[in-house]
């Protein structure tokens, strides 16, 4: 006999559990119903066995739970993965969409091993273009092309920063940026670098509104030269 949705929607919200029938998982997640394959009693109970590649996951999943949660901090007040989550991957938690977007680019020790290409912001807006910068004297400034108003491009879109230093990379650190928008061009913010260190800057732009975001730039810059 088949069982409809509405039926096992109606049992889960009623029991507050989930429902295992056919081989799947039944649950629900934000209001929606979402089905995944249950455990195999082949790899599961008894005939579990911990391989060195599972302690590997396992190590790296903890790591990533915490990466994703301590991000959420990072990026407090900017909705950009509350957004994405809706629009991408509605069947998650934020924490579960981070940790899916985040675990290229973080290994096992929570540490960021992948920089260039790192997709620290996700979105429809028009990503920094002409991107440069430079570190001195205890600041970064960062250039851009300003351009014009455009679908995907107003001057009025913030400027945000995120970064992470070499020396530190299990460290995401956030710019305080004042005012900075699209239409300026430019934008600097004091930042202390140990000498010889380099940092990984992920700028991106943020609507008026917060209703959208762009996609991050992304550059490297060195700090002082070593004495």
């Amino acid at each position: 006999m088949e069982i409809g949705n509405d039926f096992l929607q109606a049992a889960i919200e009623h029991s507050g559990k989930p429902l295992r029938t056919g081989g799947n998982t039944f649950y629900m997640r934000d209001g929606k119903l979402c089905i995944q394959a249950s455990r195999r009693p082949a790899s599961s109970g008894k005939n579990w066995v911990q391989t060195p590649a599972r302690e590997r996951c396992n190590r790296h999943f903890a790591a990533m739970r915490a990466v994703a949660t301590y991000l959420k901090g990072v990026y407090e007040g900017l909705p950009v993965w509350q957004l994405a989550k809706k629009r991408q991957g509605w069947r998650m938690t934020v924490e579960n969409f981070l940790m899916r977007v985040m675990r290229p680019y973080f290994d096992e020790r929570g540490e960021m091993v992948r920089c260039e290409g790192a997709l620290m912001s996700v979105g429809d807006l028009v990503p920094p273009m002409g991107l440069a910068g430079e570190y001195a004297e205890g600041k970064l400034s960062l250039r851009w092309e300003a351009g014009e108003d455009a679908p995907g491009a107003s001057r009025t879109d913030r400027l945000e920063v995120v970064y992470v230093r070499e020396s530190r990379r299990g460290h995401v650190g956030r710019a305080q940026l004042e005012g900075a928008v699209r239409g300026d061009g430019e934008a600097a913010f004091a930042l202390e670098l140990a000498p010889g260190d380099r940092l990984h800057v992920f700028p991106f732009f943020a609507a008026a509104d917060l209703s959208d975001f762009s996609r991050n730039g992304y550059l490297c810059v060195e700090g002082p030269a070593v004495p």
